[in-house]
């Protein structure tokens, strides 16, 4: 009987047992498994990681002999990357064969690209019809390796990402060898970057798998105090974290995306920045984001026209202006990133600054089409192709905000495109400041030569009298745009003006301030910025006047003046405002090497006509050596004549400002 009690007993503890066992084993099938760490609040839910089909490329294979068609074929290789090569050829198909082009039509993500392959014979590379490579291997194989650039075509109204490649394959020995590859330039990726400007494309970065990669970016710097804003550009899932609280979050669902955040007063010290990314969708994978302060830039580059789909780059635009205030070129020299295609693309800008409810003027101007809205709302719109001039109109700034708590907090955005014209952004926006009459100053700026005096001739026929009348004129344009002042020219186009009526000019105007502007000449390694005051005492005149022919000047003069022509033996009329002009030639002499980049050959005594005999601060600069290879490149380059004129115009600012005047408001930076 008690083992029958025991039996019973034992039975039900383990079907008590079992069921316990049932019961966790159930649990745990529910339960979540612990996952890897995932670099966002969620994971990408399962069904969503459907990996697309990889592309394929279909290849149209012509055979020629003697410019005839005697066979076609098609063949069909990997089209990410794009590769090809021959397929196995029967001998008979190599009968009278002189030549194969081999064409491919397909869809290729714009950004940068290396070619590479291997060849035997003659090679030519056609992209998008333009001839990309043309190269020969006569007895051995050779193997290529060259970079591209893709961007969008813009003849296509639609899948403008549809591009053809064509290879040319001709006077091969025997069995045809070809090789080729058209596969993206791979980025690494810095995790501890403060600002992140990736666009894999249909790629991602080294080491990490094509589609569904996770990253996790964080840094920890130093932040100065004050207000930050966070921008984030993706379509996929991302998020950003500042001190651990999360202050910016993508939505990829969102036909913008573009997202943006303020970060108000942020105290000074070390600060920890974590950046979370997820490709989601497969396909495309991008990511740009950046904090930073309150009237930088962040500038967002499209290889098309209309600022749509990833941006291809990313940049943050310091800004050294009280002013919000935008510049931008395509120039060489430019800033612009080289996976930017310089004459074909456009750019989104965006900033935040504090501005107090009141009228502001707003100053734009553009190469070709350009917009400008303030918290979302259009402000100017021009998108249309052809050189603009300068715009301005008056925009009221209310208490209304779309970003905190604060009432002054706005945001600017402007958006730009760029086919024809090179580009010449600007964009300033400034409270409404009357300036008083009495602070309305007269400048005058003299082109040197003109006309049948060409100036110094230097490397490549550059001429002093066209490099000079440019610059000046970009400097009238400044004065004009941006001030209220008033500003004349000596000439405005490419005549002959006798020396005595250049400063007989400024007189009569009563100006405030000469400035002459020059190119020096001299040997091939002579280089560097220099500006001329007059400041050689009365005494010395005569003195000066009979050595003049040793003396070392800049070639100021015309291959058929001399020295001593110029400079009036007599000197019967000399410039009293000798302290000042000197002020005036340190102001531009200091700004020209700043920006420049020249040697700096100094501010010093000069006695020339046009500032001796001036009755007011008078000067001379000259912009470098036309006869120095480096020097020559800056004055033939457009985009160093702007720089210059920048230069003057500035300096000019800061003469004034030392006597007193209020230029806040017109500087450049």
């Amino acid at each position: 009987m008690k083992k029958c009690k025991d039996k019973k007993m034992i039975f039900s503890q383990l079907r008590k047992h079992v069921f316990l066992t049932i019961l966790i084993f159930l649990c745990f099938i529910n339960y979540p498994l612990p996952s890897k760490a995932s670099p966002l609040e969620y994971e990408v839910p399962i069904a969503s990681k459907q990996i697309p089909e990889a592309p394929l490329a279909n290849w149209d294979m012509l055979f020629f002999n003697n410019g005839n068609t005697i066979k076609s074929s098609t063949t069909t290789t990997a089209a990410s990357p794009i590769k090809f090569s021959y397929p196995k050829f029967d001998q008979s198909q190599l009968n009278n064969l002189k030549s194969i082009r081999s064409t491919t039509t397909t869809k290729i993500h714009s950004g940068k690209y290396y070619v590479s392959g291997e060849f035997l014979g003659k090679l030519e590379i056609y992209v998008d019809n333009k001839l990309f490579l043309k190269d020969e291997a006569i007895s051995t194989s050779k193997k290529i390796k060259k970079s591209i650039l893709i961007t969008e075509l813009l003849n296509k109204s639609t899948s403008r990402d549809i591009h053809t490649i064509q290879l040319v394959h001709s006077n091969f020995q025997s069995i045809p060898t070809l090789n080729f590859t058209l596969k993206p330039i791979q980025q690494t990726v810095n995790l501890n970057e403060r600002d992140i400007s990736y666009n894999w494309g249909y790629y991602s970065p080294i080491g990490q798998a094509f589609d569904f990669f996770h990253l996790n970016f964080i840094h920890s710097s130093m932040y100065k105090q004050g207000d930050y804003f966070a921008t984030l550009y993706t379509d996929d899932l991302a998020s950003i974290f500042f001190d651990e609280q999360k202050i910016l979050e993508s939505n990829p669902t969102s036909t913008n995306m573009l997202n943006n955040a303020v970060i108000e007063n942020v105290s000074v010290g070390e600060h920890i920045v974590k950046t979370d990314f997820a490709d989601s969708n497969g396909g495309e994978a991008a990511i740009h984001s950046a904090i930073t302060p309150f009237s930088n830039w962040v500038a967002y580059y499209f290889n098309n026209t209309s600022s749509i789909g990833l941006p291809v780059s990313k940049q943050v635009i310091t800004s050294q202006s009280p002013n919000i205030l935008l510049k931008a070129t395509n120039e060489s020299s430019s800033t612009i990133p080289s996976v930017v295609a310089k004459n074909y693309y456009s750019a989104r800008y965006i900033t935040y600054k504090r501005l107090p409810a009141g009228t502001y003027h707003l100053e734009y101007k553009s190469g070709e089409g350009v917009g400008v809205w303030l918290d979302g709302k259009q402000i100017a719109y021009e998108w249309k192709d052809g050189k603009k001039p300068l715009r301005k109109l008056s925009v009221n700034v209310s208490d209304d905000t779309l970003y905190s708590n604060s009432k002054d907090i706005h945001q600017l955005t402007v958006r730009t495109y760029n086919r024809k014209s090179p580009q010449d952004l600007f964009v300033s926006f400034k409270p409404s400041i009357e300036s008083p009459v009495t602070q309305i100053k007269t400048i005058v700026i003299d082109p040197g030569h003109g006309g049948k005096d060409t100036g110094a001739i230097g490397i490549g026929g550059l001429k002093e009298k066209d490099v000079v009348l440019d610059v000046s004129q970009r400097v009238e344009t400044l004065f004009n745009d941006l001030t209220p002042y008033n500003v004349y020219l000596t000439r405005s186009k490419d005549i002959f003006i006798p020396l005595d009526q250049r400063p007989a000019l400024a007189i009569s105007k009563k100006a405030h301030a000469f400035v002459s502007i020059h190119a020096n000449a001299g040997s091939s390694s002579a280089s560097g910025l220099e500006t001329y005051y007059y400041g050689i005492k009365s005494s010395a005149i005569n003195k000066t006047n009979i050595n003049a022919a040793k003396t070392n000047y800049p070639t100021f003069f015309s291959k058929e003046s001399s020295i001593t022509s110029v400079l009036e033996p007599t000197a019967s009329k000399t410039n009293p405002y000798i302290t000042d002009s000197k002020t005036l030639a340190n102001f531009i002499q200091k700004r020209m090497v700043a920006s420049y980049q020249l040697q700096d050959r100094g501010a010093k005594h000069g006695n020339f006509q046009v500032i001796r005999s001036n009755n007011l601060p008078a000067v001379l600069t000259e912009l470098g050596f036309i006869t120095n290879k480096n020097d020559a490149n800056k004055l033939g380059s457009p985009y160093w004549r702007q720089i210059a004129a920048e230069a003057i115009y500035m300096g000019i600012l800061d003469f004034f400002e030392s006597k007193g005047s209020d230029v806040s408001s017109y500087r450049l930076y």
